[in-house]
């Protein structure tokens, strides 16, 4: 039996069955949530099979890399829009440090930010990761 559940004037029907994934979706009449729920009901019990789409985080990290690549961020061309890490090994070796990463420059700021006497707000508000 299908639960059929209102909400904000919409009407969703939601069917779950031993053995199958829960099957939902949304109308805008509770009748056609009703006769839509009682079709899918008889096509499972006639054995017919039910699409039902199924997806993982490891599918959703595949599906981005294979159409949006490693970058969010990119230029004209497609590439990367800077490489840092070259420069960043670099400068890291130069200066004889082990075991920095960009990361540790937020806490940086943040420690010369409240030696300078600004406040926790302030602080906060500036290494924020929000933009």
């Amino acid at each position: 039996m299908a639960t059929i559940r209102e909400r904000n004037s919409r009407y969703t029907a939601i069917i779950r069955k031993a053995g199958y994934s829960p099957v939902t979706k949304t109308f805008s009449s509770r009748r056609n949530a009703e006769q839509w729920a009682r079709r899918i009901e008889s096509s499972i019990e006639q054995g017919e099979v039910v699409e039902t789409a199924r997806h993982t985080l490891a599918d959703a990290i595949e599906r981005y890399q294979n159409e949006a690549g490693r970058h969010v961020f990119r230029n004209a061309n497609g590439s990367a829009p800077f490489k840092y890490r070259d420069n960043w090994v670099v400068a890291v070796t130069a200066a004889k440090v082990d075991d920095f990463r960009v990361h540790d420059l937020r806490h940086v700021a943040a420690s010369t930010l409240a030696m300078a006497g600004k406040g926790l707000g302030k602080t906060l508000l500036r290494i924020s990761n929000e933009d």
